[in-house]
């Protein structure tokens, strides 16, 4: 009998939970409703301290991904962990990750031991829009739906598609899983025909409830988990032109490749693009508006490309010429002032694998760390071959161990430069030639024209503090951004931050100068930075910063209350 008393205590002593391991516990709630959300699927990722001898040593730092389903109370727990510092999120279909937004995704830490119930998480029910879509007589329509956004970008305001839906049989459609927010509805018809047609007249892209242009089209404001039915759509015939003329390219070329876009949205417009053996084209069913035409082709391994802005009226457009010009390479510089802070790991550069290490390059040094790119408006260009076509699209070229770089194939344009840097790095100056480059923009319409030369510094300033409420207590939740005053590089110097749950912030690497800083409870962040217009009502409420190279500045500043959309 003692035998087996001393079996079954040793038995209910190895059942015991180890005392170092940790329990995390907590639930899944509608961000509106506050109701639970079941069958959602909870992420946990991390990094832990292995603590059992078959992990390793003691110490020994372990990644850590683990899943988890919520039952019908939305519970959700993992179990057995070691301790750590870990990042939880949900997500589940109809909803979208609702972490508060201007807070910054902080980790959970676990002290060994622990047992943490009390963990919500949140997730924000999308939206959906549904409809049908008819011609005048009221017959059902083939066609594309598109739900649209307008986004600001270093473009301007352009509308971007978020999610595409086709019509059925009926002419009904539904697209679902929308983020809330103002959306855009635009109708393309299928085409009846491939071939060009004779009719003066077609079915043009429209956008709810019948305007031809974006412009004019009606927003549908949705708020989280709302539902938009009977967004229906009426298509009607209208005049449409064609645009025909000609390319002029070198001798040896093969036939070019050409595309008509809209201003408004960058999409193919009009209907298939035909041409003849003597290198003349058509392009039928275009709708008025604005649009730029480009075209590009190859001989060997040089190409030649051009881009025609057009503005399409009532009337076909005939014997329009376009002449191809070679594309060019522009080179530049990238050099960095100052050393690195001691003991600072660099993040925030592009990811290594964007580009394979050159032959000789030393993949340690901070330009390894840095790309940097040219984009424009203009279509990848295109080489050709016998076998076949192949497409070159601009990539992020790295520096070499000098810091040159080279831009490739570039076509007569106006060019965003984008640079990719390290966070501890700010950019102290960028020149086409000796000319300051105004708000990262080079006007390439007539060709290479200058040696780009680009200036980073280790030795930028600092932010730090808190926010308040109009009653003076601090807040744990807001959107901070951070404007120059006075730049011809506004958008690049720009910064946001975000107030941690202890409600403080940090901006730092920041460019000497003048700013204003401001502090949202909520912004759309790049129209901010890029609406030239969008902060003319809120300049006075900026708090007005100075800062110096290398210097750091601890501040206060009032939360805006949520503003209305622009």
């Amino acid at each position: 009998m003692r035998f087996g008393l001393i079996l079954l205590c040793a038995g209910l002593l190895s059942a015991q939970p180890e005392p170092d391991k940790c329990r995390l516990e907590g639930k899944v709630l509608n961000s509106v409703t506050g109701a639970p959300v079941r069958k959602a699927q909870v992420v946990l990722d991390g990094v832990a301290t292995a603590s059992r001898p078959a992990a390793g040593p003691a110490g020994r730092l372990l990644s850590v991904a683990l899943t988890a389903a919520t039952d019908s109370e939305g519970r959700f727990v993992f179990e057995g962990l070691d301790a750590g510092t870990y990042t939880v999120m949900a997500f589940r279909d109809g909803f979208r990750n609702a972490a508060t937004q201007g807070r910054l995704d902080e980790p959970t830490p676990l002290v060994p031991g622990e047992d943490k119930r009390d963990l919500i998480l949140k997730v924000e029910p999308l939206t959906i829009i549904s409809g049908r879509v008819r011609d005048e007589d009221g017959d059902p329509v083939r066609a594309e739906v598109s739900v649209m956004k307008y986004e600001y970008g270093a473009n301007g305001r352009d509308l971007v598609a978020e999610r595409n839906a086709d019509t059925n049989d009926l002419g009904e459609y539904r697209v679902f899983d929308l983020p809330p927010g103002k959306h855009y509805v635009k109708v393309t018809p299928s085409p009846s025909d491939v071939t060009i047609e004779s009719s003066e007249e077609s079915y043009p892209p429209t956008f709810f409830p019948s305007a031809f242009d974006a412009s004019t089209a009606s927003a549908i404001d949705l708020g989280p988990g709302q539902e938009r039915s009977g967004t229906d759509v009426t298509l009607r015939h209208t005049r449409t032109v064609t645009v025909s003329g000609r390319v002029v390219k070198p001798a040896g070329a093969l036939g070019p490749r050409i595309r008509l876009e809209g201003v408004a949205d960058w999409q193919p417009a009009g209907g298939v693009v035909v041409t003849d053996p003597h290198d003349g084209f058509q392009i039928a069913r275009v709708s008025p508006g604005s649009y730029v035409l480009t075209a590009d082709t190859s001989v060997g391994d040089k190409a030649y490309a051009a881009r025609v802005p057009l503005q399409v009226a009532e009337t076909n457009i005939e014997d329009l010429v376009v002449k191809l010009a070679p594309t060019f390479d522009v080179n530049g510089r990238i050099r960095i002032e100052g050393a690195a802070p001691a003991g600072r790991r660099e993040q925030g550069a592009a990811p290594a694998a964007q580009a394979a290490p050159k032959p000789g390059s030393q993949i340690g040094s901070p330009l390894s760390q840095i790309s940097a790119f040219l984009g424009g408006r203009s279509p990848p260009i295109t080489r050709r071959t016998a076998d076949g076509s192949i497409i070159f699209r601009l990539g992020w070229p790295r520096p070499n161990d000098d810091g040159t770089v080279v831009f490739r194939d570039l076509a007569p344009d106006i060019y965003t430069v984008h640079v990719d840097f390290p966070e501890t790095l700010y950019l102290k100056s960028m020149r086409c030639g000796d000319r300051e480059i105004a708000d990262l923009k080079i006007d390439l319409t007539g060709g290479a024209g200058c040696e780009l030369s680009v200036v980073l510094s280790y030795n930028g300033g600092r932010i730090d503090g808190g926010v308040e409420d109009e009653n003076g207590k601090p807040v744990a939740s807001a959107v901070l951004t951070l404007v120059p005053v006075d730049s011809i590089r506004k958008s690049v110097l720009f910064k946001t931050g975000a107030v941690s749950q202890q409600g403080s912030f940090t901006i730092s690497s920041i460019s000497p100068g003048a700013y204003r800083l401001y502090a949202w409870e909520d912004v759309d962040a790049n129209a901010v930075r890029y609406d030239p217009d969008f902060l003319k009502p809120y300049e006075a409420l900026g708090l007005p910063v100075q800062i110096s190279e290398g210097g750091s500045e601890h501040v206060t500043v009032k939360l805006i209350r949520k503003p209305a959309e622009p």
